[in-house]
């Protein structure tokens, strides 16, 4: 055996993230709701780190900031060793803070505090006590873009639901109450959309529609389920599983296993969960305001509280001080070196996200003008070209966060959707073509309904082709019924 020492050289690629990037990305991703806490946390155990309505303008000393040693260790990454526990937080941030995720009800949407908008005021104001249903379903409803006549007959249903959320009262009498025209196809729009409404299954008017509204809402889908309480719903009460089984080709199991889907993750009384439950509210990070003087839309970035972060000058002046020990100061300085980091990373954080909601905006000012049809395809490459960012850094800016725009409440990754495009070359989200589907349908003879190959034919005139497996799909997501069953005599 030959044991001797050599020299050798080697070309490898390392990534070297200092800790200050990865506090950065992790604050970049944190909702605002979330971004409180930590804010919360790190003045807790940071004494240098203030907060006060009015900071004063303090400049820091640069000696003050410089890096300590093993504070400032860097992040070595190699392709052998890729110390993927070093990242372990920040790949665990996205599904803790996914709204997907969490399954907290009732969910209220609630908008920040505008001098300029009354009803934002008294929206934001509700936060401090338990609300009722009805204010809660209220609340949601003026949020939307109606006429007034379904403005009232959707606040005529929703006065009329009982205590378990269901709505026990047919359209006639409904009209009679409302003082409003008896049209069955217009109140069945307008129950339409006060079930799009939190919590899901509101408004349903027996047990099957509440459930299947609820299987609707679901990210989670299980076709399983959805059949069985579609076509086998009294058998599956009567727990006949042996005939559903004849029937379907589903085993006893499988049938089984997706009832016990339903008791865990659907509810039967919906409206009755107000009962204890305190409601949880959606802070919109970004709000998207109409601009009358510059006639276009102007993006702002609500602060909360997080623009008043500074750092005392009572210990900066420590660090001048003759009889302090030189292990006090080095306290001081790593202190003072962590507050601003975390001050940088929120004000980065903040520029952000304002530039990527801009490009968003710009990208979608068809949808903000005239609704969900109009929303066109956006790859997050795009935003990222146009900010001059990587993708990553995209959609960690809009990952969990909330926009509230003049159409509403969404999710900032709802803006970025696939899509198709029209004989004339014009592009189409599959969001928007959802809509065309809805409205289609929404628009047809109830006692001659549009079967998927005529709903085929229709959008072919649009210009945008599907395969009718596709319209089909696109229904049952949208929880809307076969042709047949839409039909009324």
């Amino acid at each position: 055996m030959r044991l001797d020492t050599s020299q050798q050289m080697r070309l490898e690629q390392k990534l070297r993230l200092a800790p200050r990037m990865i506090q950065s990305m992790e604050i970049l991703q944190l909702p605002l709701a979330m971004l409180e806490e930590r804010i919360e946390q790190e003045l807790e155990k940071n004494p240098v780190l203030e907060i006060r309505e009015d900071p004063p303008e303090e400049k820091i000393n640069k000696e003050d900031t410089q890096p300590v040693d093993e504070d400032e260790r860097a992040l070595v990454i190699d392709e052998q060793h890729a110390n993927a526990e070093d990242f372990a937080r920040l790949d665990n941030i996205e599904s803790i803070i996914d709204p997907d995720n969490f399954d907290q009800r009732p969910r209220t949407i609630r908008a920040m505090p505008s001098d300029e908008d009354p009803k934002m005021q008294a929206l934001a104001n509700t936060a401090s006590r338990h609300i009722s249903l009805h204010e809660y379903l209220i609340l949601q409803w003026n949020l939307m873009e109606l006429d007034d006549k379904t403005r009232q007959a959707g606040e005529t249903i929703i006065n009329n639901l009982e205590a378990d959320g269901y709505l026990r009262t047919n359209f006639s009498e409904l009209a009679k109450k409302s003082s409003l025209p008896d049209e069955p196809e217009f109140w069945e729009q307008t129950l339409r959309k006060v079930q799009t409404l939190d919590p899901p299954g509101i408004a349903a008017r027996d047990v099957r529609e509440c459930l299947l509204l609820q299987l609707n809402a679901l990210d989670e889908q299980h076709p399983i389920a959805r059949e069985l309480i579609t076509e086998h719903f009294d058998e599956l009460q009567n727990q006949e599983f042996g005939k559903i089984a004849k029937k379907t080709g589903y085993s006893v199991e499988q049938i089984k296993e997706a009832l016990e889907f339903v008791k865990s993750r659907l509810v039967l009384h919906p409206g009755l969960v107000f009962g204890s439950v305190e409601a949880n509210f959606i802070v919109p990070d970004v709000i998207v305001e109409y601009d009358e003087q510059s006639d276009g839309y102007k993006v702002i970035i609500p602060d909360n509280g997080t623009h008043s972060l500074y750092i005392s000058s009572h210990y900066r002046k420590m660090l001048e001080q003759k009889d302090v020990s030189p292990e006090t100061k080095r306290y001081i300085r790593n202190n003072i070196q962590a507050a601003q980091w975390i001050i940088d990373a929120i004000a980065q954080r903040r520029e952000t996200l304002r530039k990527v909601v801009e490009c968003i905006v710009e990208s979608q000012k068809e949808f903000l003008e005239n609704g969900p049809k109009f929303l066109r395809p956006l790859p997050m490459s795009e935003i990222a070209d146009k900010v001059g960012v990587h993708v990553a850094t995209v959609s960690r800016a809009v990952s969990g966060k909330y926009v509230q725009t003049p159409r509403g409440i969404y999710p900032l990754r709802s803006f970025f959707t696939g899509g198709t495009e029209t004989e004339s070359g014009e592009s189409v989200s599959w969001d928007a073509v959802k809509e065309k589907i809805k409205e289609l349908i929404d628009n047809e003879d109830k006692r001659k309904p549009l079967g998927d190959d005529d709903i085929v034919k229709l959008l072919k005139k649009e210009g945008i082709t599907l395969a009718r497996r596709t319209v089909a799909k696109y229904r049952k997501q949208m929880n809307i019924p076969s042709s047949h069953k839409r039909r009324e005599k």
